[in-house]
């Protein structure tokens, strides 16, 4: 693991650290001198208040988030500098290149911060290790990033259960759909039916879309479970 104290001083960095734009290179020789095979994992920033990327804003597809917009439009650019990059060597063909984001963002679309699709973010999968045929799929089912470990564990044979009681594998049709969210006032659960939103100071208040409203006690009592299990499931963890 290295940080932007392990890289030379003289590169330019922003108010979080190196840009995106100059990382994608670093990145790119670190895979040329690994040894296969390999899992790296690239935390971009660019993208991230203050969006203080070396580049003008020229995007202005919306009056909203134009700072926000044109950040996002700068490291994917720099992602595909990346992979640009990395078609050039033998382990490409063999390797997994998967996508998300670590929370999502206010965006052109405004949303309250308790909905629902506010906290909606991607999960991509690409490369051409993947099957012809699974190529351009696109899977609606509730998801989190906690699943991406199990999905990826379960298409190698490898048991997860025990180790990431957590998560999820998204390819077992059997799988319940559900994910949980959290923010800075509040936290919410998302099932295949609907969804509640909490605020943590504000007891009495909650945003809900279920199909019957008998159900919102029900939801409201998992959310306060799984926050609960899972603090104490953390505080168990040895230092």
């Amino acid at each position: 693991m290295i940080d932007g104290h392990d890289l030379p001083a003289s590169l330019p960095r922003g108010a979080l650290g190196i840009p995106d734009g100059i990382m994608c290179d670093i990145f790119a020789q670190q895979l040329r001198r690994a040894d296969t095979p390999f899992f790296y994992c690239w935390y971009t920033l660019s993208s991230h208040i203050p969006y203080d990327i070396p580049a003008p804003d020229t995007l202005r597809v919306s009056p909203y988030q134009i700072p926000f917009i044109n950040a996002m439009h700068y490291t994917d650019a720099a992602i595909g500098k990346l992979l640009h990059a990395a078609r050039q060597e033998p382990w490409f063909q063999h390797t997994l290149w998967i996508f998300v984001a670590d929370h999502s963002h206010e965006s052109q679309v405004l949303r309250a911060l308790e909905e629902k699709l506010r906290h909606r973010i991607p999960l991509i999968l690409a490369g051409e290790v993947i099957k012809p045929e699974w190529r351009g799929k696109i899977m609606h089912r509730i998801s989190s990033q906690l699943d991406i470990v199990a999905t990826l564990l379960a298409q190698m044979h490898i048991d997860y259960r025990k180790r990431y009681p957590w998560s999820k594998n998204l390819f077992n049709r059997y799988t319940p759909e559900f994910a949980s969210f959290n923010y800075f006032t509040g936290s919410g659960l998302v099932t295949g039916r609907g969804y509640v939103s909490l605020l943590n100071h504000h007891p009495g208040y909650w945003i809900a879309q279920l199909p019957d409203s008998t159900l919102t006690p029900a939801y409201i009592r998992v959310i306060h479970a799984y926050q609960q299990v899972a603090y104490d499931d953390f505080l168990k963890l040895k230092p």
